[in-house]
């Protein structure tokens, strides 16, 4: 009898096998878990599995992956008192650090807050047509439109900057092309992460003006319905936090201004909630990614923020 029939037999989930070489292997449950299951050793969990070094850096908020394949293979990179070298398996609680030259050289990543004006496209990517391309944010980046007024924000500094210091950024969180506000550009692969990655829950948070057909009086039900049970896609959104900032009448539709804190991003996600309670948005003005702030940058303005901002 094989390994693989040994393993299809019913025995308790509790039972162990012995096979050659004294080694001894954890047993499947009938009907649940996979065959790598049965090729684990017994007594090893997630903490003791051994982790390459480009992804344990990753983890801990270092640098991104690729760049940590960069420093590792430049000797940039200590583990547990010793240079790393690529392709190194570390334990998950291994003392990681980089060396000097490369956290200087980290530091010289650069993340800049942008005032987004209407009718500009976020990303690269989202750009079709030559008309696209010329309304590109990325072409507001210039030495001419960085901010000249003082900031307070104890997020924000300023550092002698040359065009060649806008090279390689990217949009960590894009705006529609009809929004306008905080739009963050980044060379740093840890911050956009901690902005986009899978696992992100930076909060996010709008103001939308929106007009609602029909009476007033059914606007607590609509905001109720924004705020949890509407479903994207066929999947469930999270729970956001909608609240009704300030209201004028306009006949014969009432316009409103809400604010939205929102901890996920779908495609076009606001603008599709709004058109399920039946609101049409007329504005949408991002003002807020985690603790940083819009404030008073002026639109089309972009200002340098330090990444502790956003990592801690």
């Amino acid at each position: 009898m094989n390994k693989l029939d040994l393993a299809r037999r019913p025995m308790s989930a509790a039972s162990l096998l012995t096979w050659g070489g004294g080694i001894v292997w954890r047993k499947l449950q009938i009907g649940s878990g996979s065959f790598r299951d049965l090729c684990k050793p017994a007594g090893t969990n997630e903490e003791d599995q051994l982790v390459n070094i480009n992804k344990l850096m990753s983890m801990k908020g270092i640098c991104s992956r690729r760049e940590a394949n960069e420093f590792v293979r430049r000797g940039l990179v200590e583990v547990d008192g010793r240079i790393a070298q690529l392709g190194d398996e570390v334990s998950r609680d291994a003392s990681v650090r980089l060396l000097p030259k490369a956290e200087k050289e980290k530091k010289e990543d650069l993340s800049i807050m942008l005032h987004k004006p209407v009718n500009w496209i976020s990303q690269n990517s989202d750009a079709i047509s030559k008309r696209d391309r010329n309304r590109l944010s990325i072409k507001l980046l210039t030495l001419e439109n960085q901010s000249k007024k003082n900031v307070l924000h104890t997020s924000a500094y300023s550092r002698p900057l040359v065009p060649a210091s806008l090279a390689g950024l990217a949009c960590a969180g894009r705006l529609d092309f009809e929004s306008s506000g905080l739009l963050i550009f980044t060379q740093d692969g840890v911050v956009a992460r901690k902005l986009i990655g899978q696992d992100s829950v930076i909060e996010k948070e709008y103001h939308v003006t929106v007009r609602a057909a029909g009476s007033a009086s059914y606007l607590p039900l609509r905001i109720e319905r924004l705020r949890h049970g509407l479903v994207l896609d066929e999947k469930p959104l999270k729970a956001a936090q909608v609240d009704l900032l300030d209201k004028s009448w306009v006949h014969p539709d009432a316009v409103f201004t809400l604010r939205f804190v929102l901890s996920e991003g779908r495609y076009r996600q606001i603008r599709r909630m709004c058109d399920l309670v039946g609101m049409q948005v007329i504005r949408l003005h991002r003002v807020r990614v985690g603790d940083l702030l819009l404030g008073d940058l002026e639109e089309g303005k972009w200002r340098e923020i330090d990444r502790r901002v956003f990592i801690n």
